[in-house]
């Protein structure tokens, strides 16, 4: 439920960053829907809240999502280290699926999957992940 509401609260962010934006450029939701826009210009007041999102300590930092896919993963499979095939090929899934959707992955996705990947190593060898809210005695 944490992680739900989490995602909900980050997504509520971008959405308003988004509507912010279109707002200041005069673009209504319908012409939005229409597809009758020649560009959308991304100024700097959206640059700017979109840096903070995405940079150190952001809700959209690869730190912060690296740490809610591996927390999600884990509890989603009850702790059980015999499944981390499993999870791997389905985060591998995910990352495939948003390169074949964006073309080339930014650095900050990239980060996420290497930060994902050190933090189920971490998991499966040590018997924690680096984050500190779930462990994964929480995690069963």
């Amino acid at each position: 439920d944490r992680l739900l509401n989490e995602n909900e609260e980050i997504q509520g962010s971008v959405n308003q960053l988004i509507r912010r934006l279109l707002d200041r450029q005069g673009i209504t939701e319908a012409q939005l829907r229409s597809g009758n826009l020649d560009q959308i210009d991304v100024d700097e007041i959206a640059r700017e809240k979109a840096k903070e999102l995405i940079g150190p300590g952001g809700p959209l930092s690869a730190e912060a999502v690296s740490d809610r896919i591996v927390n999600f993963s884990i509890a989603a499979f009850g702790g059980d280290k015999s499944k981390i095939d499993i999870i791997r090929n389905a985060i591998d899934r995910g990352f495939d699926e948003a390169k074949q959707i964006l073309g080339e992955l930014s650095d900050v996705s990239k980060e996420t999957y290497d930060l994902i990947q050190e933090k189920l190593d971490q998991w499966v060898n040590d018997g924690e992940t680096t984050t500190p809210e779930t462990t994964h005695d929480e995690a069963s």
